[in-house]
């Protein structure tokens, strides 16, 4: 069902008598955001309530002095913006979990009095989207690799290493930015890259052969220049810093043109870890070991990665049928 949006005269604006003390919200907004595991995470988070305090501010209704209706009615405006539901959903997260913090961030500074609320709390999430995310096959994803190798030499073979990181180690575009040299290690027979992976844990993941030579050949290049400390980056951009996450966006974006793939802007890095679930599937990895090696806290959330021909082919129906009529 569509919403329509409200007529801007039905939402209604603050009382004067509502309006919260000057600067508070903003106090609260730097409180919350410091409180966020990871950078990725406060970046987003910031977009979104920027994007809702902009829409009250049209209103001439405080952050703070926001209520249910004023929730109901930017959902509507955002679907009518043309978000999809599940940004939709993520900006209502982000937006509810503000408040979240207000509410315990008054009663931890004895400010019950101000009548801190979360208007956000009851709001129904829109449905998620049931796509799978894209996935590239086994052939697009050497063409892809194939294409970062062709790539004119950025610090050697930097974009192959890029893509084999995240295509054959599943790594999220995040973790694999904040990668420094010193994260590489050995344990037994394994040589391995230590990282932070969601809420501040650190693992360790081993890295394979084809992963390593391309690592091994962009340090090389690097140590031609200088010597390579611990302390730099796993991956150095064209002007010597540290890769961003958009840069790592168009580096796939340049290799999936140079590969012929379809839709190339649309290769991004999650389209990676899409591709590292889906072949770590049909190559006979358990649901179970995949779930621990993409870091997913819920199994649904690895099973969400499995595209529809391998979900098929692996039905219990086979198996069932099997057993029962085989001789």
């Amino acid at each position: 069902m569509t919403l329509e949006p409200l007529p801007a005269h039905t939402i209604p604006t603050a009382r004067p008598e509502a309006a919260p003390e000057p600067g508070l919200a903003d106090r609260i907004r730097v409180a919350w955001l410091l409180a966020q595991p990871s950078p990725h995470t406060r970046q987003a988070y910031a977009r979104d309530l920027e994007m809702w305090a902009g829409f009250l501010d049209g209103l001439g209704v405080d952050v703070l002095a926001a209520r249910r209706v004023h929730v109901d009615a930017w959902t509507r405006a955002r679907q009518a913006a043309g978000d999809a539901s599940s940004t939709r959903a993520r900006r209502l997260a982000s937006v509810s979990s503000f408040y979240s913090f207000a509410v315990g961030y008054a009663a931890e500074n004895g400010r019950e009095d101000l009548g801190l609320h979360n208007p956000a709390a009851s709001v129904k999430r829109p449905p998620k989207a049931s796509a799978p995310t894209r996935a590239l096959d086994k052939s697009e994803y050497l063409d892809l690799l194939a294409a970062a190798e062709d790539a004119a030499p950025a610090w050697g073979p930097r974009d192959a290493a890029v893509v084999a990181l995240l295509g054959m180690g599943g790594f999220r575009v995040a973790t694999l930015t904040s990668m420094d040299v010193g994260d590489l290690g050995v344990h037994g027979a394994h040589r391995t890259i230590t990282y932070t992976g969601k809420g501040d844990k650190r693992r360790t993941a081993p890295l394979v052969p084809a992963v390593l030579g391309y690592l091994d050949a962009h340090h090389a290049a690097r140590r031609a220049v200088a010597p390579v400390a611990a302390w730099e980056p796993l991956l150095l951009a064209n002007d010597g810093g540290r890769l961003s996450d958009d840069q790592v966006t168009r580096i796939l974006a340049r290799c999936a043109r140079a590969a012929g793939l379809r839709a190339p802007a649309q290769v991004r890095p999650h389209v990676l870890r899409a591709t590292y679930a889906t072949l770590a599937r049909a190559a006979g990895v358990s649901l179970w070991d995949l779930q621990e090696a993409m870091d997913h806290a819920d199994p649904r959330t690895t099973q969400r990665y499995e595209q529809g021909e391998h979900r098929l082919a692996n039905a219990p129906a086979y198996a069932v049928a099997t057993f029962l009529l085989s001789a």
